[in-house]
């Protein structure tokens, strides 16, 4: 696929593959037998760009969405989400490597080293040979490769530096930093989202020209709530920037070295989707979604249009549920 240097990449699919398995295996071999909904994909998506993808009926257009969006865990392949920084969303999977940034880092040596030996032992074979272990050098290169990727867009060029436990704490600090101002800020939209509500009641009950009751001292709680969450967001985003810049400060040691510069250039803040935890993944769906082509695999005939949408705006947060303002929106 050419590429297009003008426009930001929100969705690069590499390799990607989606088996199903079949319960029955072939009576004249006992190895596990699969459907291949999704053989290598690999393809960017760019900000502003609509793609089409054509295809006859059953041939996996479907079963691609849904593996895009994690409905199905993928087989294998990457597909890293460019729209929000990963930070924002400081998944889990972050913490984990960070915490075993050593171990991954040889993880990766060895794995280069054996896909070194396969790849060079491959060149010398038969035909015959290189058909029977062109599998084992794909499953070697794949291996390096997931790893380097994995590695080098958290923490670009600090993966050669030989303090790989005082970078991962560095990062770390970073990382929960980054966790904390999330939770706050949900926690905000939360508290804000039921103040919304009540704001919403009172309006009524005055242009009906009926007594607010104790509604002013419910919106003044939700707001005392909110006003010591967003003091607690200020302090939590001075933290945060605090800790991106004593990473900064100790990537510009490294301003000079070609291999670390080489390697920074690859870092990036795409997040791994396939990575995700499912409360992480829940939360990129307002980015992320399908639209069927069928009404009857999205909408519930048993209930209201009215019903439908806004099981979408609760599960969005977007409003309360039961809040008569969600009717006018």
């Amino acid at each position: 696929m050419e590429k297009n240097n003008e426009k930001k990449v929100l969705l690069r699919v590499s390799h990607l593959k989606q088996y199903f398995p079949i319960k029955k295996s072939s009576f004249f071999s006992k190895e596990k037998l699969f459907v291949r909904a999704n053989e290598d994909i690999s393809l960017d998506i760019y900000e502003g760009e609509t793609l089409g993808l054509v295809g006859e009926s059953g041939c996996g257009k479907s079963t691609f969405g849904r593996v895009l969006l994690q409905l199905y865990h993928q087989t294998d392949g990457k597909t890293m989400y460019d729209g929000r920084n990963r930070d924002e969303v400081a998944p889990q999977y972050v913490t984990e490597i960070l915490k075993n940034l050593p171990k991954k880092v040889n993880e990766l040596k060895e794995a280069e080293k054996k896909h070194l030996e396969v790849s060079t032992a491959y060149k010398t074979m038969s035909v015959e040979d290189k058909k029977v272990n062109h599998h084992e050098m794909r499953e070697c290169r794949k291996v390096a490769k997931n790893l380097y990727i994995d590695i080098v867009n958290i923490v670009g060029g600090f993966m050669i530096v030989d303090d790989l436990e005082g970078i991962a704490k560095l990062f770390l600090a970073q990382q929960d930093c980054a966790i904390k101002l999330r939770d706050l800020k949900e926690k905000h939209r939360n508290i804000e989202i039921i103040k919304n509500m009540y704001d919403h009641k009172k309006a009524q009950k005055i242009e009906e020209k009926k007594s607010v009751g104790g509604l002013d001292a419910k919106i003044a709680k939700q707001q005392q709530a909110m006003d010591k969450i967003t003091g607690e967001i200020a302090t939590a985003k001075t933290a945060y920037d605090n800790a991106v810049a004593v990473v900064e400060k100790e990537r510009a040691k490294y301003k000079t070295n070609k291999e670390f510069l080489e390697k920074e250039a690859r870092r990036d803040d795409s997040i791994d989707l396939a990575k995700l935890q499912y409360p992480e993944i829940r939360k990129l769906r307002r980015d992320l979604q399908l639209i069927f082509q069928d009404p009857y695999s999205s909408l519930n005939p048993r209930m209201t249009v009215g019903q439908i949408i806004s099981e979408g705006l609760v599960a969005h947060n977007m409003f309360a549920k039961g809040d008569e303002a969600m009717q006018d929106y």
